[in-house]
């Protein structure tokens, strides 16, 4: 063999090895148009869900494929429709083989209600993913779509308002202490109150993640009144001393005035 042969042998292999490894890289099916979600980005315990997709073929046909549907949803129902033949599954999770003559388009439809949750959670609502075999160096998943939704209820979203005033209102106190304290006043007393109430905040957190959303608001409540008290107090103590700085301002005016006075007087008397 020459090596004109020999060159072009290498450079056909190295171009079938790179069309092999990028044939896994590009997909065998996406979805096509907008997916129907009934929500986007949160939804409340129980409340009715549903997502429809569509996948069409867009690349290469595998030696194999598979594909996995899969929710959260509680009673799920999941229906296929793959190139007009249709499925119906009552499972959280769905997988089926796909044909090696290939498919053309899929229909997936999930419906059911959010799960149950005592804390707020981050959860998939829908998940379709094909598994592709084009050789045996060149295979994997393929994600077509993922969907995940916060999914929570009226308590939780209560009591994370409540944490959030309750947050508010400490960087508010902090401000009013900082401020006393920058004037030369002590605070310690109010910083000693104010740590009580840090402390209760991140108890409130914690009480919601652990799932207790009731106690976590009653706990970001009482947080936000003792705050309101700290300052209130601080703004007292910041008057007091505006005043305190008022009245010797006065008194140093009168005192100067006083002795002006005398002054006065002393030379009309020396004067005669």
């Amino acid at each position: 063999m020459n090596k004109t042969w020999k060159n072009a042998l290498v450079i056909f292999i190295l171009l079938i090895s790179f069309l092999s490894v990028h044939a896994a890289d590009l997909d065998y099916l996406a979805v096509t148009g907008q997916p129907k979600l009934t929500h986007t980005e949160k939804i409340n315990s129980g409340d009715p869900y549903s997502a429809e997709v569509t996948l069409s073929r867009v690349g290469i046909i595998p030696r194999q494929s598979n594909l996995t549907v899969s929710t959260a949803a509680v009673n799920p129902i999941i229906t296929l429709s793959i190139d007009g033949e249709t499925q119906t599954f009552t499972s959280k999770m769905v997988s089926v083989s796909l044909s090696e003559a290939g498919v053309t388009n899929v229909e997936i439809k999930i419906s059911g209600n959010a799960p149950t949750v005592s804390t707020d959670i981050e959860a998939e609502m829908v998940s379709v993913v094909t598994y592709v075999v084009y050789d045996d160096l060149n295979k994997g998943p393929q994600e077509e779509i993922v969907r995940s939704l916060i999914v929570t209820n009226p308590d939780i979203e209560s009591a994370v308002r409540a944490i959030n005033d309750a947050k508010t209102k400490r960087l508010a106190a902090e401000t009013a202490i900082s401020d006393l304290k920058a004037r030369g006043v002590d605070t310690t007393a109010l910083e000693t109150r104010l740590q009580v109430f840090r402390d209760l905040i991140s108890t409130a957190e914690s009480s919601k993640a652990r799932g207790f959303p009731i106690e976590a608001k009653n706990q970001a409540d009482n947080a936000i009144i003792s705050l309101d008290a700290i300052i209130l107090d601080a703004d007292s103590k910041a008057q007091r001393e505006i005043d305190t700085k008022k009245y010797a301002t006065v008194a140093v005016v009168i005192i100067i005035a006083l002795m002006g006075i005398s002054v006065l007087r002393r030379k009309r008397e020396e004067l005669g």
